[in-house]
C-alpha cells in the first residue's frame, strides 16, 4: 500500500504539473488578448478624439454625426469597463493559479519525503479547485471572444462614422 500511495502522489503531482503548465499557457494567451484589447482600445480612443475635433468644426450635419460620435464613445466606455473587468478577473485568475503552483510544489516535497499517507480531502480540494480555475478560464475565454466581436463592431461603426465625415465635408467644401 506504501507503493500504491507512492504511485498514486506521483500520477497525480503529474498531473497537477500538467494542469499547471496548460494554465499557465491559458494565463499567457489571455494575457495576450487582454494586452491587445488594450492597444485597440487606445486606438480607438484616439480615432474618437479626432472625430470629436472635425465634428465642432462642421455646419448644421455635423449634428447627426455627433450624436453618432457620442453613441460610440458610450459603446467603447462600455468596451473599456470590461476590459478593467477582464483585467481583474485575471488577477484573481493568476492568484488563484499560483496559489495551486504552490500546493503542487507542496505535493512534490511531500513525496520527495516519502510521505506515507496522502489525505483524500487534500487531493479532492485541489481537483475542485483546478476545476473551478478551468471553469473560470473558459469564461475568460468567452469574455475576451465576445469582447472581440464588440470591438469589430466598434470598427464597423467608426468607418461608419468616418465615411459620414467624408460625405459631410465633400458637401460643407
Amino acid at each position: 500500500t506504501k507503493l500504491e500511495a507512492r504511485a498514486q502522489c506521483e500520477a497525480t503531482a503529474e498531473a497537477q504539473a500538467d494542469r499547471v503548465a496548460d494554465l499557465t499557457k491559458a494565463h499567457q494567451q489571455l494575457q495576450h488578448e487582454l494586452d491587445r484589447c488594450t492597444r485597440d482600445r487606445k486606438g480607438l480612443l484616439q480615432q474618437v478624439e479626432d472625430y470629436d475635433g472635425q465634428l465642432k468644426a462642421r455646419s448644421e450635419s455635423a449634428a447627426q454625426l455627433q450624436r453618432d460620435l457620442s453613441q460610440s464613445q458610450t459603446d467603447l466606455q462600455h468596451r473599456t469597463n470590461k476590459c478593467a473587468g477582464l483585467e481583474a478577473q485575471l488577477g484573481t485568475l493568476q492568484i488563484a493559479h499560483e496559489q495551486l503552483v504552490g500546493e503542487v510544489e507542496a505535493l512534490r516535497a511531500a513525496e520527495a519525503a516519502h510521505v506515507q499517507t496522502l489525505q483524500h480531502e487534500e487531493l479532492t480540494r485541489l481537483r475542485s479547485a483546478l476545476e473551478q480555475s478551468q471553469m473560470e478560464q473558459q469564461q475568460q475565454r468567452q469574455q475576451l471572444q465576445g469582447l472581440q466581436a464588440e470591438l469589430q463592431e466598434m470598427a464597423d461603426q467608426k468607418a461608419k462614422v468616418q465615411e459620414k465625415l467624408t460625405a459631410g465635408s465633400g458637401r460643407i467644401q
